[in-house]
């Protein structure tokens, strides 16, 4: 049972971590990676 809860703890705080990485990157990055997919 307590792996179960560890495992929904840890992927809660790879989400939040991955939201402020994208929230960071928003501005510029968010420009940039419309950009790489356009050339591909």
């Amino acid at each position: 049972m307590f792996v179960l809860i560890a495992a929904l703890v840890a992927t809660a705080v790879l989400a939040a971590i991955g939201s402020i990485v994208l929230v960071s990157r928003d501005g510029y990055g968010r420009v940039a990676e419309r950009k790489h997919v356009r050339m591909y």
